[in-house]
């Protein structure tokens, strides 16, 4: 598939009510009048808590649009199923890491099916893979995992900046899962991390995240074109994982479920589809 072509099933519009887009209009509005963030008021006599609502930039800030901010999500989707259906396919893994490298392109296939599914178009969908030198794979494939979350995190913020609190809580699904992610291939990396209580924020705005996997040659690069080879290929490649991976979408919890004691233990970690 070619750079500039864009699957049919991306083209579902947003279905946005009217209210929410005046409501994201005015956030947007909002933050480009208020050129710094208001600091958190932390004094206890005053009886209220009051946080920063925009980030604290110096001069205007505006929140991006939903289309783009999901635009450059999806992208990330299909810039990562490329480049490890490169390296599943090139034999360039073995054993436990190509066991990791094949549940990656299940999970992602399954992330850009629900993103196609609420219009998200991607801005690529041809990676570039350079390795020119493979023991920096590993580093490579780190830091992008890490970049990835970071725009996850973002755009969580964003799309609550926009009132888009659904939206919001699918990010932070994404970012969650992203994280875990982040962990294990620092392990393959031999590169643990200290502990850290947060995930760190890297990105202002989530298409600043698309510029750092420019930079890493993820896409745009020297190394050689990966069009994305299609959704059959992703999961045959996947192999047997392709029919393991649960919770393919983010769920929408209606009620909260009810813990009375340790015989719900398994309600707690009951698999969802």
């Amino acid at each position: 598939m070619d750079e500039d072509e864009t699957p049919s099933d991306t083209r579902v519009q947003l279905k946005l009510s009217r209210m929410q887009l005046l409501t994201a209009a005015g956030a947007g509005l909002a933050a480009a009048l208020v050129p710094t963030a208001v600091a958190a008021d932390t004094n206890p006599g005053t009886g209220r808590l009051s946080f920063p609502y925009f980030p604290p930039v110096q001069g205007s800030y505006t929140t991006e649009q939903i289309q783009d901010i999901l635009n450059a999500v999806v992208t990330t989707r299909y810039l990562v199923a490329d480049a490890v259906y490169y390296t599943v396919t090139h034999g360039l893994v073995s054993g436990p890491a190509l066991t990791s490298q094949q549940v990656g392109l299940a999970r992602f296939q399954y992330e850009i099916d629900f993103l196609a599914s609420i219009g998200a178009i991607p801005v690529t969908t041809t990676a570039t893979v350079g390795l020119s030198d493979p023991t920096l794979l590993p580093k490579i494939q780190l830091a992008t995992s890490v970049v990835t979350m970071s725009m996850f995190i973002t755009a969580t913020r964003e799309f609550a900046e926009l009132g888009q609190p659904v939206l919001a809580k699918w990010m932070a699904q994404l970012a969650a899962r992203e994280a875990e992610s982040v962990q294990s291939v620092r392990s393959a990396a031999g590169n643990p991390s200290l502990p850290n209580a947060f995930e760190t924020d890297l990105f202002l705005y989530t298409r600043d995240g698309l510029d750092a996997l420019k930079g890493l040659g993820l896409w745009g690069g020297t190394g050689p074109p990966v069009p994305y080879p299609g959704r059959d290929a992703i999961l045959a490649a996947a192999g047997p994982w392709a029919n393991r991976i649960i919770q393919r979408r983010p769920n929408d919890a209606g009620s909260s479920i009810r813990v009375s004691g340790l015989g719900d233990l398994d309600t707690i970690l009951a698999e969802r589809p």
